[in-house]
């Protein structure tokens, strides 16, 4: 689609989630040739989805919401709804309407050879990606320095034009402002030296300590970093500066968590809708999924 289709404000995964859901249910619902056509048009002129939204409830919506599209879109095509069999590349479609500068070319390349779904980021952090970089940086520095958040005078945060653009909320007020909030999350990784679900509060955020810890930390633009890339100075009020760069933040790709580490991330979110031991029989049945005989028994232990 290129890069300005985000630029522009429009948030990708809700974008772009309704085609890959579309799809996966219609692989599922063996829809024909046909029918997939109809299901990736009745998906893309469902598309929508604005950055605006970013640090409110509507955000975590948005995926979501992408998933309900991209299933009803196949279950319709499978019922004969009809709908342009050409929605990205026709005239008037998806990429002449939400794209520029966008190439057909890349969406068949190595097809069934490469799987981008190997390319995903595992978040270690309940917050944006995009500030993921520059917690790792105040972590690296809090455990190898002891540094508390008294002693510490300022805390400047070099980072990419999209870490600000996406996560630049000065004063966030809310919990989910806090994960847009490359301030309170560099506050929250030295404060903390976690950045969990739980610590992304409304309480936690409105702390008068976080607030007065958030007012130190400054951030600026480096042209040309990667948004992979951060670079924290942490400067003490006895005039010491520490330093630490990171250029892959954990979670990604070619810095991949530890199987342990997926799977506590797993424990400390599914209480939430299973119990104990649905939790135990699903990490065991995931771990040996190549000897499931048929999919629908890891589907019932997902129902709480």
């Amino acid at each position: 689609m290129g890069m300005k289709h985000y630029d522009r404000g429009w948030h990708a995964t809700s974008t772009f989630g309704r085609f890959s859901a579309a799809v996966a249910a219609g692989k599922l619902l063996g829809l024909s040739l046909e029918q997939m056509k109809t299901a990736l048009g009745l998906a893309g002129t469902q598309s929508a989805g604005l950055r605006l939204v970013f640090g409110t409830m509507t955000k975590p919506f948005h995926p979501g919401k992408s998933s309900y599209d991209g299933v009803l879109s196949a279950i319709l095509a499978q019922r004969g709804f009809t709908c342009a069999p050409n929605i990205i590349e026709g005239k008037k479609g998806y990429l002449e309407a939400l794209g520029d500068e966008s190439r057909l070319e890349p969406m068949v390349q190595s097809l069934g050879r490469k799987y981008e779904i190997l390319n995903n980021t595992f978040k270690p952090y309940a917050s944006c990606l995009m500030t993921h970089p520059t917690i790792d940086a105040v972590i690296e520095m809090r455990n190898k320095y002891r540094l508390k958040p008294e002693d510490v005078e300022q805390i400047s945060c070099e980072v990419s034009r999209f870490c600000l653009d996406s996560a630049g909320q000065v004063e966030p007020q809310t919990a989910l402002a806090g994960k847009f909030s490359t301030y309170y999350c560099a506050a929250l990784a030295l404060a903390e030296g976690v950045a969990g679900e739980d610590m992304f509060t409304d309480r936690k955020v409105l702390d008068p300590k976080m607030v007065a810890l958030r007012k130190r930390v400054r951030a600026r633009i480096v042209p040309g970093y990667e948004d992979t890339q951060a670079k924290v100075a942490i400067t003490t009020k006895a005039g010491k500066t520490y330093t630490a760069y990171v250029d892959t933040p954990k979670g990604d790709p070619r810095n991949p968590p530890a199987d342990k580490e997926l799977e506590e991330k797993f424990r400390t979110l599914a209480p939430v809708a299973l119990s104990k031991s649905n939790m135990d029989r699903l990490v065991k049945t995931i771990w040996g999924l190549e000897k499931l005989g048929n999919l629908r028994q890891l589907i019932r232990l997902c129902h709480g």
